[in-house]
């Protein structure tokens, strides 16, 4: 079982006769959004890794701080912390950018509900599920084309792919939603029902539920 058609293809190339079944990861699809956009809060969840892309996200908030010094970014999660401070004074946003460490998953809910667009600038995914819990939550998602996620994600439909590692390609995504409450409005909705259609409890459960069927009636045969 593989989260998108993506590592379906990658599993086959290893194993050609493998029986490989695409389930994504489910999440539950959140209220919708009450809170006025105020175009100034970015949020990142995820361990603090060259990977994960965040030094990327660092240098492109910074582009954008330079126009905006109301901005903030919100960098949750364990890892490179250290690092993540050295580039953020290296660029002159260390007041801007806030470090909060690993937060609970309550904590995690209660950023996506106060932020006004989520990032995730990674080099490699599975499917990642904070992109799908942000999306739930409504927000514009600002992410890459790796692993699931352009199974996912429509570019500029209900979120917006940046190539990895392309820092102002990064910054001028963000700019395109932060400036412009109806088009983060728009995206963010498309997010949220994409999830709905596709990607909640009651959508996943019962194929899973087929899986362990299958399993089970193939060992009775046995």
């Amino acid at each position: 079982v593989v989260l998108a058609e993506f590592w379906k293809r990658e599993v086959l190339m290893l194993a050609p006769n493998a029986n490989v079944d695409v389930i994504p990861n489910p999440v539950p699809v959140a209220e919708p959004r009450t809170r006025p956009f105020a175009g100034r809060r970015i949020f990142f969840a995820g361990r603090l890794t060259e990977r994960k892309g965040y030094h990327d996200l660092i240098e492109a908030f910074a582009i954008l701080y330079k126009e905006n010094p109301e901005l903030e970014l919100v960098l949750a999660g364990h890892g490179e912390l250290d690092e993540a401070k050295r580039i953020a004074v290296d660029n002159g946003v260390e007041d801007a950018v806030k470090l909060p460490g690993w937060v609970t998953a309550e904590d995690i809910l209660q950023n996506l509900r106060d932020c006004d667009v989520y990032c995730l600038p990674s080099y490699g995914e599975g499917l990642p599920m904070s992109v799908l819990e942000a999306m739930s939550n409504g927000l514009p998602v600002v992410t890459t084309p790796v692993g699931g996620l352009p199974e996912l994600i429509a570019d500029g439909e209900n979120g917006i792919l940046v190539t990895p590692g392309d820092v102002r390609g990064l910054a001028s995504a963000l700019r395109a939603v932060l400036d412009d409450p109806d088009k983060a409005a728009k995206i963010g909705g498309a997010a949220r029902e994409t999830i709905a259609q596709g990607y909640c409890m009651e959508q996943v459960a019962p194929m899973l539920d087929e899986r362990y069927q299958a399993l089970l009636n193939d060992r009775s045969k046995q």
